[in-house]
């Protein structure tokens, strides 16, 4: 599968248009299912592993608080300043201790850069430094095979969570970029996945089928679990960890 770039759609986020994306009103059920699970996930992944949690795509700090619960070093990265600056707040209003977290205003396709500037990710051994890519992140950065290739390049794992490419996921996301008011959708379907793309602000956005994910990564040891939350798909590389155990983590 070939894995060129895709539409640049940053003026999407720069300009503002996608903060009703991050509005809860707008997230119909099985995409507040989704999101939940995707926690879900994560914590059974990460809460007795890893030091640093870099959050690519972080917007005002999704998962800063989770950071601070499970005391991790936590590092966010994204091209819209306006949400940095209101995760700077977050971070205030936490009470977070300056040297435990970091926001820098830089784009995942420069990977080698962040962890060149970054005081915190400097500090940390790759091994004990995760990489989340949450809520379909992934499906509107330019370049997303570069960014995965680039994770594994810096020997970081990674947790991809995104929508799926099912009848079920696809339903959902009509419904929820028609609550952001994105008028004049259009659906497109190939063998990259699902596109949904509207007439305001550049909007576009793609769910990847899930044998992008090996191809991108070049890895056959990356995992993937399906549909979890009903309308989502995850990817992931984690040292020493499989998908049964993932499974049994969920369970228990």
């Amino acid at each position: 599968m070939k894995n060129d770039p895709l539409p640049n759609i940053a003026n999407t986020y720069l300009t503002g248009n996608g903060h009703e994306l991050l509005n809860p009103h707008n997230w119909p059920k099985a995409v507040k299912q989704y999101l939940e699970t995707q926690t879900e996930i994560f914590t059974a992944i990460t809460k007795n592993k890893y030091k640093l949690i870099l959050e690519i795509g972080c917007f005002d700090g999704t998962y800063l608080q989770w950071a601070k619960k499970f005391h991790k070093r936590y590092v966010g990265i994204d091209i819209a300043t306006d949400w940095l600056k209101l995760g700077e707040h977050r971070a205030q209003l936490l009470k977070s201790a300056p040297d435990t977290y970091e926001f820098l205003n830089m784009d995942a396709l420069h990977l080698e850069k962040i962890f060149q500037k970054s005081k915190l990710i400097r500090k940390v051994d790759p091994r004990h430094i995760i990489a989340i890519l949450p809520f379909n992140v992934i499906g509107n950065i330019h370049d997303p095979g570069k960014v995965i290739r680039g994770l594994r390049a810096l020997s970081v794992d990674y947790f991809i969570s995104s929508f799926s490419t099912t009848k079920e996921a696809t339903t959902a996301r009509h419904e929820y970029y028609a609550n952001c008011d994105y008028p004049g959708l259009t659906r497109s379907t190939s063998d990259l996945g699902v596109t949904f793309t509207s007439v305001r602000g550049g909007f576009s956005s793609i769910a990847f089928d899930e044998n992008f994910y090996l191809s991108a990564s070049h890895n056959a040891s990356d995992h993937i679990l399906k549909y979890f939350g009903g309308v989502g798909i995850g990817c992931f590389s984690v040292r020493g960890l499989n998908l049964t155990e993932i499974t049994n983590l969920l369970i228990n």
